[in-house]
């Protein structure tokens, strides 16, 4: 080893080091959940979150026995880019529940190029959320659209045991049915209405299994169409005495249109004894729609069938229509006397889209419809409405004072798709238009005694949340004391970027206390900022480096920028002004690593540009964000040097224990012949001089481009480097290591480095992080492929540069947060247990997720010895203040049922009850509610899976 600068500050601790490896590397690694997803964390390991500014519409909504609210939607990022199912769920007061999913939100992607939009969603009694809806692949020049059908358990997630990752596609009349309406049916089977047909549509009906399938008992192939004119369609269905019943639009040649209701018997063949042949049509002046449908029961009269819609009656353009029907289809004309009631809710358009009927005492009473009323031209002027009728179809002047309740929802339009009545309250949910944003869920409630608005609902009575999705993309992450991780990085609205940070709890769930949702965004006024490192102080503190404008002189430029938080999110005052910095002498440049050193001070690397190159740069910081004077050559603070790039190298950094700061990036003339580039600077911040050729490595692996992204230094002063590099026709991971002076090591794989297929080895992977084990492992983080598309990955490597076997899949990983789509990992860090926390973005947004290493599971002193085949995890978290949960592998398939326990035994909650479940990875959640959705009390208690072969119990300890 040459005798250098930086090198002989650690060569005396050599001996003890490589003692201290011989005996770390005799420890069997051997786990079986080494490598494995965490899957306590997130959603099956995984936690992914869009930010506010994308286009939401809440299409249905189903109310749970506990009185939370349930939303299904679509959110996209703008125009007709592909967009993920959206399901939402809120508290009964109208509050976000942000134990569902990511912060109250879960969304599902099952195919990046498609755009689920729901139409139906219905809660299962065991829990579990149906969605239905349609998915739409390509543009609007050439696109197809098809029926499908998704399961959630009661967290959000998809359901494992419910076709392909919780979703399936019936075949029905060969992919061509549509749905619009859902009904659970007791036994597990779904029936949907909607529409069906190639070169026309019709009024079909179709009945599922409980897994998806089409039921053959039913018509023969699990759907029928109504006898009815060729363009038609189904918009609600319900069941009637053991009949179905669908209503909803029938087009004449003329485009005029009528209402439609039809019944079928359980068979699936047309109820003849309704309308002569199963079908009524029935014309309210033109252009009528059927939207909704209710069922008004009697205890002394048959029960009635009310359908509301939207017609024009020749005064106005289409208003509020209600119909009632008796059993055999014929109008019932004690209602408005010809059984149907033309609403003018207003001078312009208006249209029901939901109708209940209100009982008192089980006596009906009263019927209630919602939908639209609209001013003039223009989404902005649509407002909620609600009407409010006699039985016999006049308007209840109590209601409102005329009958009718509209409701403004800021400067936005907006239509309700949902309304349901439960404890004297009518709540309508649906999409607001007109915000800054495009589309949001729009919530209202009402007493439905007078109509005026609810203010124990969300304090006004009405809510509009922006649940969209603008593009994010996370840069880096850190893990804190307690086990929080903040994932930092920027996301987009209108084409510019803001500082964007997310700090999660252990769980996976987003930390409220940090900035009031767990989210920080930032800009600074209209221009373009982004962060791109991320640090953690002793104390708590939160830096964050990236760029920003800077405005003196009276133009503007970008430089490097720095801020700091604090734990809540709020902003240091005592840090440079306001809490950021912006380094004046570092214009044109972004930083894009991090280091904090022992006594406080902060350097930020990155990078600048000088009018025809790319430099690499650093700058080192006092605690307080002024710059360092005694950092840099002739006291300036910073440094930098022209690498002869003309490509843009966003350099990472390592900090050695003798202060030396090394980056590494790339250099070179283009893409196609960048090389890897080292810079070492002494703790006084000039280019070290004993490093390489006067502070500075350029290495090339093999013939093509290579580029560093992940730096870390061995106890040892060895130092090692992870990145992609181009070997043939794809990009491959690497791993390459230095001696402390410099030079390649040539212990180290093959002439120093080694080339690591991630996925697939005949497609493109890329490492885009690094760190080091306590044991002188490397665990290296990037993008690599499976079943062609690209996927987080993880390899851990042994400190010889061997992939380490007993890791995951031969010592790598691929984490799918999507079945088919992009996801690219970008940063890594290892918490307190040795678990990897990768951050980086899927489908465009944030995506943290947590892979354990070696894990130790802790069984419940006194249970019994663990049954053979079986692993379940310690809870996590543990304590808890919003529930737990358990990781669970079994080797083989076994039927399991699991419930939670007090320490009366007393069952609190049934998780789930006899299942049969597959060989493999499962997870056990438990919400920190009873059976009867109230939160538990503080205090133990136990989740117990019960199996053939024995029970498995684990202790939770609830905090309040």
């Amino acid at each position: 080893m040459r005798d250098t600068v930086c090198s002989r500050r650690v060569a005396g601790a050599l001996t003890a080091v490589a003692l201290a490896t011989v005996l770390l590397l005799s420890v069997s690694r051997a786990s079986a959940f080494s490598g494995q997803p965490d899957v306590t964390f997130g959603q099956g390991g995984g936690a992914r979150l869009g930010f506010p500014g994308g286009f939401n519409s809440a299409k249905a909504a189903a109310l749970q026995a506990d009185g939370r609210i349930v939303v299904a939607g679509t959110g996209k990022n703008g125009g007709w880019a592909a967009g993920p199912l959206m399901l939402a769920r809120y508290n009964a007061d109208g509050s976000t529940d942000t134990s569902f999913g990511d912060g109250g939100v879960a969304w599902h992607y099952s195919d990046a190029d498609s755009t689920f939009e729901a139409r139906a969603v219905s809660i299962q009694a065991d829990g579990r959320i149906v969605v239905i809806g349609n998915a739409t692949n390509g543009d609007i020049f050439n696109f197809e659209t098809r029926l499908f059908v998704a399961r959630f358990e009661a967290n959000g997630a998809p359901d494992p045991t419910f076709g392909s990752g919780g979703i399936v596609y019936p075949a029905l009349w060969g992919s061509y049915f549509w749905g619009r309406a859902l009904l659970v049916q007791a036994d597990g089977r779904f029936v949907i209405a909607g529409s069906a047909g190639y070169s026309s549509t019709h009024l079909a009906i179709a009945r599922l299994n409980s897994n998806g399938t089409p039921d053959p008992t039913f018509d023969g192939s699990g759907y029928n169409v109504a006898p009815v004119m060729d363009r038609s369609g189904a918009v609600a269905v319900g069941i009637l005495n053991g009949k179905y019943v669908i209503t909803g639009v029938g087009y004449e040649v003329n485009y005029d249109s009528a209402i439609v209701v039809a019944q079928f018997n359980d068979n699936g063949t047309p109820n003849t004894a309704f309308g002569g042949d199963g079908v009524v049509t029935t014309w309210v002046g033109s252009e009528a729609v059927g939207v909704a449908l209710a069922f008004q029961t009697s205890t002394t009269q048959p029960t009635k069938i009310i359908v509301a819609g939207e017609a024009n009656n020749g005064t106005n353009r289409s208003q509020f229509v209600v119909l009632r029907y008796l059993p055999d289809g014929s109008l019932d004309t004690t209602f408005d006397s010809d059984g149907y009631a033309v609403i003018g809710v207003s001078a312009f358009d208006s249209g029901a889209n939901a109708v209940r009927v209100l009982y008192t005492g089980g006596i009906a009473t009263r019927i209630v419809a919602s939908g639209y009323s609209q001013a003039s031209y223009g989404q902005e002027t649509k407002q909620f409405a609600t009407v409010k009728l006699n039985l016999g179809g006049s308007l209840d002047a109590t209601f409102d004072g005329d009958g009718i309740a509209r409701t403004s929802l800021g400067i936005a339009g907006a239509t309700p798709n949902a309304m349901w009545v439960s404890g004297g309250r009518v709540t309508l949910i649906g999409t607001a238009s007109g915000t800054a944003d495009g589309l949001d869920v729009a919530m209202a409630r009402y007493l439905y005694t007078d109509g005026s608005l609810d203010t124990a609902f969300d304090g006004d009575g009405v809510r509009v949340d922006d649940r969209g999705l603008s593009a994010s993309w996370a840069r880096d992450v850190a893990v804190q004391a307690d086990g929080g991780i903040v994932a930092v990085g920027h996301s987009s609205h209108g084409g510019a970027h803001g500082f964007t940070a997310v700090r999660f709890l252990p769980d996976g769930t987003l930390d409220a206390s940090f900035d009031g949702d767990g989210r920080l965004e930032l800009d600074f006024g209209s221009y373009e900022n982004e962060v791109a490192a991320v640090l953690v102080e002793p104390d708590g503190r939160i830096v964050l480096g990236g760029y920003g404008v800077s405005t003196d002189g009276g133009g503007s430029a970008f430089g490097f920028l720095l801020m700091r938080r604090m734990p809540d999110g709020s902003a240091d005052a005592t840090f440079g002004t306001n809490g950021a910095v912006i380094a004046k002498d570092l214009i044109g440049g972004k930083a894009t690593a991090l280091l904090r050193q022992p006594d406080g001070k902060l350097v930020a690397a990155g990078w600048l540009a000088d009018p025809y190159y790319y430099c690499f740069a650093a700058a080192r910081f006092e605690a307080d964000g002024q710059i360092d004077t005694t950092f840099g050559p002739n006291g300036t603070g910073f440094w930098w040097i022209r690498n002869s790039s003309s490509v843009i190298s966003e350099p990472a950094a390592a900090l050695q224990p003798d202060g030396c700061v090394i980056l590494a990036g790339d250099n070179g003339s283009s893409f196609e012949n960048q090389d890897v580039y080292l810079v070492r600077l002494t703790p006084d911040g000039i280019a070290d001089p004993t490093f390489g050729y006067n502070g500075n490595v350029s290495t090339s692996i093999g013939s093509g481009a290579a580029v560093a992204r992940g730096v870390a230094v061995r106890p040892d002063g060895r130092i090692v480097v992870a990145g992609w590099t181009e070997t043939g026709a794809v990009t491959k991971a690497f791993v390459i290591r230095y001696l402390s002076d410099g030079s390649v090591d040539p212990a180290f794989g093959v002439d120093g480095h080694v080339i690591v297929d991630l996925g697939e080895p005949s497609s493109a992977s890329a490492a885009m992080a690094l760190e080091l084990q306590s044991d002188g492992g490397i665990v290296i983080a990037g993008d690599g492929a499976q079943d062609g598309n690209t996927d987080f990955a993880i390899a851990r490597l042994t400190p010889a540069g061997a992939l380490d076997t007993s890791f995951g899949n031969a010592g790598q990983t691929l984490f799918d947060f999507a079945d088919s789509g992009e996801d690219k990992a970008v940063a890594l860090a290892l918490d307190a247990q040795g678990n990897a926390i990768l951050a980086g973005s899927s489908l465009g947004n944030f995506a943290v997720a947590r892979i354990l290493i070696d894990p130790v599971a802790s069984a419940v002193p006194g249970t019994a010895p663990g049954i053979a085949g079986l692993f379940l995890s310690a809870p996590s978290p543990n304590p808890t203040s919003r529930g737990a949960a358990l990781a669970l592998e079994l080797k083989a398939g076994t039927r399991t049922s699991a419930s939670v326990y007090d320490v009366s035994g007393r069952v609190v909650r049934r998780l789930f009850g006899d299942r049969a479940l597959e060989a493999g990875r499962h997870t056990l959640a438990w919400d920190g509610r009873d059976d009867a959705g109230r939160q538990v009390a503080a205090g133990v208690y136990y989740v117990r899976l019960a199996t053939p072969g024995g029970d498995e119990t684990r202790k939770v300890v609830v905090v309040r």
